[in-house]
């Protein structure tokens, strides 16, 4: 287990992300979370775990069509959507994150003060994220 990480969490390769970012122009929502949980990582799918109503959600109050599946996530721009993470190279619960990953995202949401680099280029209207 190296320093940042802890028992739970899974590390990826320098420079892979676990989940690839969803940004473009003209977002109106982007959702942020802070890492891919485990399921999530397994299926190479964003909001994968069991119980996780997010995708039921963004149909149930109309933001897509139809309820994507977590597979589906790539669609999600053709609606004004976008996802990302905050730790772009771990996955797991965000409990058993540790602190010293988790102060490395300090730089991805305050690089320069103005926000993480995708977000700061193509600005959406709404930056949406778990408190």
């Amino acid at each position: 287990m190296n320093a940042c990480m802890t028992r739970g969490a899974s590390p990826r390769a320098p420079g892979t992300y676990v989940l690839p970012d969803v940004l473009g122009p003209g977002l109106a929502v982007v959702f942020c979370g802070t890492a891919a949980g485990a399921e999530s990582a397994r299926r190479g799918a964003y909001y994968a775990g069991p119980g996780n109503a997010f995708w039921h959600t963004l149909y149930h109050v109309g933001l897509t069509p139809r309820q994507l599946q977590p597979e589906e996530y790539r669609l999600v721009g053709q609606f004004g959507l976008g996802l990302t993470d905050l730790a772009k190279h771990a996955a797991g619960a965000d409990a058993v994150l540790s602190i010293a990953r988790q102060s490395t995202w300090h730089g991805r949401v305050k690089q320069d003060g103005k926000g993480s680099r995708g977000i700061r280029i193509m600005p959406p209207m709404i930056v949406a994220g778990k408190p």
